[in-house]
């Protein structure tokens, strides 16, 4: 695989390596390539090192932005938001 991915990316094996074992810091071009290579995005290979607690933290803080959110819309609106995200994705 390091000999895959170092020709791919114009780079020596043992650099690829030191990235593999943290001795080494990924620039945006390895970075990005590596998130294509895997099918996920750059941001969620950033957040590999985070604890469940980091998690958990980043998602209350999303969930609490998206109800200060919802709460600023007339409950009117609010019912027709709910129907929309209740709406079977697979339609």
């Amino acid at each position: 695989v390091c000999t895959f991915l170092s020709k791919e990316l114009g780079c020596t094996i043992s650099f690829i390596s030191n990235i593999e074992n943290n001795r080494a810091k990924l620039n945006l071009c390895v970075l990005t390539y590596y998130a294509k290579l895997c099918n996920v995005t750059v941001d969620s290979i950033l957040a590999a090192g985070e604890s469940d607690t980091d998690s958990q933290k980043h998602s209350a803080t999303r969930d609490a932005e998206v109800i200060n959110i919802f709460h600023q819309f007339p409950p009117e609106e609010q019912d027709r938001i709910l129907k929309v995200l209740k709406f079977p994705k697979n339609i």
